[in-house]
């Protein structure tokens, strides 16, 4: 069986994981583009947008964000 330590360190592994990955979700840059020009592309198209429109906002906020 596993001991209780290396347990306790797997989850806090885990749990700093988890929380960078939250982290970089809410506060990078290219996350915040991403969602500001798609979410206002859908209320003007909505669900209308082909792949290759979707593709090329992603990749304006690509380049405008320098990532």
């Amino acid at each position: 069986m596993i001991d209780k330590p290396v347990i306790n360190k797997i989850i806090l592994i885990f749990s700093v994981t988890i929380s960078l990955i939250a982290l970089y979700m809410f506060v990078s840059p290219y996350q915040n583009c991403k969602r500001d020009i798609l979410g206002s592309f859908e209320d003007s198209y909505g669900d209308t947008s082909t792949w290759s429109e979707r593709n090329n906002l992603i990749s304006k906020c690509n380049q405008s964000t320098k990532w």
